[in-house]
């Protein structure tokens, strides 16, 4: 395992990694983002394309490339190393039972579905019915390829036995959400999609985790399930969290800096196939959290074109308000003629463009849509214009946004803002929930583990030294700073190791020190490389002779809190001594007290 990692680092960029989730901004020779662990609005998520590492200085959490999908996909190693296998093009070998978990195997038996279900389409007698079906709907074979859509078998059992033929355990079959069990209890399994159109759902890194079964035409819907069947939650499968075609799509929403929304799969196929690439299905749901997250990594505009019936608008405005609490940038498409985008593009590609380039943000086109079914000369009608539009005018993020949007309902209401601002005011104290998401919260240290600020800035200090070779600095601060007067025992211990080093070699090599010198302790080396991180950070911002100023003002600060800490615990000591009368203990604290006093004195000159 331990070569396929290797490989796997030497094949990637870590900084090419992260900017897929967070887009990155160079700063000197690293690159900074908002944390994307944690809400604020000063970036303190710094990534080093030298070291490849990342760290954030506001949560602390960082490494490499592998802890960073796990984190923030929130899997565990073996998912993050697939994921960045298939990135780098590096064939792992399923033999090591390290790299074989449950989600491991459950992914292999859907990836194997997935070809089973296209070879059935490609192939079979019976799957003319549904290549008939594709073919009138004018997808060309490039596209059935490029989106491995398949047909399963009218058959009870046929994708089961395939599965078990491949050594898969029933276990691992039923978890994969592709077979049923009999209701007898008997522990039998048959499949769970049978004469369907079959349209494999993958996630942001192209993995099968689920699939759409479509019933084709002539089949009965009262007796097969329903025209649309997906498979149910997994342990790799959560609608919430995956997004059609994104896997497809989200380097083109990256160019483009936007996505465009459409409700059917088909929709989404259509599109990519006239080569409109930067567009994700909702799959007719309303958009949740997850979703619009996964979105705004690529993109924070966001264009909906939903069809044109009732619940196609239905789904679009159930969509539009966890976009508004991440604040994105919506716009909505207005069709200029067909039933879905599908119809649309295959008539007029061309005209389905212009409307993407006339889509008008939602707020306008609420405005548009009311003020066509109201009649703003009747009173009835202008409370039910307010009643519609108020509230989702509470779910602005901008407040700049909603002052604008106010004083235009009020012009074209006739009546005095001001009237409309009480009942917006009350709407919106109803509505803060919506909006509960904090900018700049402080990140949650875990318990027992926050820092204090002068350990805080007696790692700034270390960082800096550790940055770059210093000699000159590191003989000035070894010759005046013991361990004891730093903050922190981490800190200390990596301070003391500096010193030795120094002393031994009468030169620092960072480089050598962090990488042999420390490797035989993998916590220090780890500190001592997130502090180096922290160190650049900080020197990018200062001139050379600036350097040695900054950590020497910074010891002294160190050294004097020290002192005053120590002298204030003195001076306790001395009360209770004084209270019992113990005079040997009088005069060996009463020496130190003076000591230290005359130490304090000669830092604050």
């Amino acid at each position: 395992m331990s070569n396929e990692v290797e490989d796997i680092k030497n094949r990637l960029n870590v900084v090419e990694i992260v900017n897929e989730y967070v887009k990155l901004t160079k700063t000197g020779s690293n690159y900074k983002a908002p944390c994307p662990f944690h809400q604020e609005k000063t970036p303190s998520f710094v990534v080093s394309e030298d070291k490849q590492i990342y760290h954030c200085f506001g949560c602390g959490k960082g490494g490499d490339m592998f802890t960073f999908i796990q984190e923030i996909e929130g899997c565990e190693f073996p998912e993050a190393l697939r994921i960045l296998a298939k990135k780098a093009n590096v064939d792992l070998k399923p033999t090591n039972p390290e790299l074989y978990s449950a989600k491991t195997k459950v992914l292999d038996a859907l990836k194997l579905s997935a070809k089973f279900y296209n070879k059935a389409f490609l192939d079979s007698t019976e799957g003319e019915l549904a290549r008939d079906y594709l073919k009138e709907r004018e997808l060309i074979s490039e596209t059935i390829e490029d989106y491995q859509i398949g047909y399963a078998p009218d058959d009870w059992k046929k994708l089961y036995d395939f599965l078990k033929a491949k050594n898969f355990e029933d276990d691992v079959i039923f978890k994969t959400g592709m077979v049923v069990e009999n209701a007898t209890g008997a522990n039998r399994y048959y499949d769970r999609f049978r004469r369907r159109l079959m349209f494999p759902i993958k996630d942001v890194h192209g993995q099968t985790v689920g699939f759409t079964g479509r019933l084709l035409p002539g089949a009965d819907e009262s007796k097969s399930g329903g025209k649309y069947v997906n498979t149910p939650q997994t342990i790799v499968y959560n609608k919430s969290y995956v997004l059609y075609n994104l896997d497809l799509a989200k380097q083109h929403i990256k160019k483009l800096d936007y996505t465009i929304i459409v409700e059917g799969q088909m929709d989404a196929v259509a599109l990519y196939q006239a080569g409109i690439k930067n567009v994700v299905c909702s799959s007719g749901t309303a958009l949740t959290e997850q979703q619009v997250k996964l979105l705004k990594r690529y993109s924070n505009n966001i264009i909906l074109s939903f069809d044109q019936d009732q619940a196609g608008q239905d789904a679009m405005l159930r969509g539009v308000e966890q976009a508004m609490k991440e604040e994105m940038n919506i716009k909505v498409l207005t069709l200029p003629f067909g039933k879905d985008p599908d119809e649309c593009v295959k008539k007029d590609k061309q005209a389905f463009l212009t409307a993407v380039k006339e889509a008008k943000f939602i707020m306008d086109h609420m405005y548009k849509v009311t003020f066509e079914k109201f009649d703003m000369s009747n009173v009835q009608d202008k409370k039910q214009a307010v009643k519609t539009i108020l509230p989702w005018l509470t779910k602005l993020a901008s407040e700049i946004e909603k002052s604008h949007y106010l004083q235009q309902l009020a012009d074209k209401l006739g009546v005095k803002e001001d009237v409309l601002i009480e009942e917006f005011t009350r709407l919106d104290k109803k509505n803060t929930p919506l909006r509960s998401h904090k900018k700049d919260e402080p990140a949650k240290q875990e318990e027992g583990k926050s820092k204090s600020r002068l350990e805080e800035v007696t790692e700034r200090v270390l960082g800096m030294l550790l940055y770059k070779d210093k000699d000159d600095l590191l003989k000035e601060i070894v010759t005046n700073t013991n361990p004891e007067d730093l903050l922190g025992e981490l800190n200390q211990k990596l301070y003391k190791q500096m010193v030795i080093y120094y002393t031994e070699k009468q030169r620092f090599e960072t480089e050598n020190f962090i990488l042999e010198y420390l490797k035989e302790d993998s916590i220090l080396k780890k500190h001592a490389e997130v502090l180096a991180l922290l160190g650049e950070n900080e020197v990018n911002e200062l001139e050379g002779d600036q350097i040695l100023s900054e950590i020497i003002a910074n010891l002294s600060l160190i050294k004097k809190s020290h002192l005053e800490n120590r002298i204030g615990k003195i001076e306790d000591l001395l009360k209770q001594a004084e209270a019992s009368k113990n005079q040997s203990q009088i005069d060996e604290l009463t020496e130190e007290f003076t000591k230290l006093t005359q130490k304090l004195k000669s830092l604050q000159k």
